[in-house]
């Protein structure tokens, strides 16, 4: 795949031919940063969520973050996810959320929400 930076270089062409490189490079930067600016701005994330394995927190991926504090924030009591190809049931408002595999037995895992700071960091 190529970037959007990439594709943007391979398009510009100035008055219909081959630009020298400093005349290429300042219509490239110039057609990304106007097409940056049409971008809606990114929320910023507001936690993580972590499943405890072997006894440490890891966080979720991307996808899961996003599904899991989505369903948080709507004030759903519980989230699924899809986590390696397994579906889960993630109890997002409960005091002590956990995470069991749907249609699977009845081992489950501490699952916690951990607030960000206001700089993205934890906090």
């Amino acid at each position: 795949q190529r970037s959007d930076y990439q594709r943007l270089c391979s398009s510009v062409v100035v008055h219909g031919e081959e630009p020298d490189a400093a005349e290429r490079s300042r219509a490239i930067t110039e057609r990304y940063r106007e097409a940056a600016a049409k971008q809606p701005p990114q929320q910023p994330q507001r936690a993580v969520w972590e499943v405890e394995l072997s006894r440490a927190f890891v966080a979720f991926g991307a996808p899961a973050q996003e599904e899991l504090e989505a369903a948080f924030q709507r004030g759903d009591p519980v989230a699924r996810i899809r986590v390696r190809g397994q579906s889960y049931e993630v109890s997002v408002r409960a005091s002590q959320p956990r995470q069991q595999a749907v249609g699977g037995g009845s081992r489950s895992r501490a699952v916690r929400r951990r607030e960000l700071g206001a700089a993205g960091a934890a906090g």
